[in-house]
């Protein structure tokens, strides 16, 4: 049996790509001197659209582990950008809710990350970046059997 080539092995690239994207952004975040990373801003964007969310239910929206989510959590509850309160009807969850200096940071963030994502796809029509959306789409739920 021969040896795989990765140069070009569509899981290869993929994360290339999430990478050099990741890392694009985060770039482009501090150049504004903003103190929040990728990962911060998402979970916080999830946040946003989900009021009230539990830490097991952002880390499955967000597809990370619940260690990641709480340390994340922790360093965004220092910075004043979310607060955690303990559920009504059971005290070992808690809910998560933006601070107004958290919605203030993903406003500021919006624009940056639209700047980001119109270098990184430019060259593509409307309707390749949907096929391709589509492709991932389709990776992701292929892999979730």
């Amino acid at each position: 049996m021969g040896r795989v080539n990765t140069d070009n092995a569509v899981g290869a690239l993929i994360n290339s790509a999430f990478w050099k994207i990741k890392n694009h952004f985060a770039n482009a975040i501090n150049e504004h001197n903003l103190k929040v990373t990728p990962e911060q801003w998402n979970l916080m964007n999830i946040i946003a659209d989900n009021p009230g969310i539990t830490q097991t239910e952002l880390s499955q929206k967000g597809n990370k582990d619940k260690t990641n989510v709480t340390r994340i959590l922790d360093v965004l509850d220092k910075n004043g950008f979310i607060t955690r309160s303990t559920d009504r009807k059971d005290r070992r969850v808690f809910r998560i809710n933006l601070t107004d200096a958290g919605t203030d940071i993903i406003e500021k963030v919006i624009p940056i990350a639209a700047k980001v994502k119109k270098n990184c796809y430019s060259g593509f029509s409307e309707k390749e970046l949907e096929q391709f959306n589509d492709y991932l789409m389709r990776i992701c739920k292929n892999t979730n059997c």
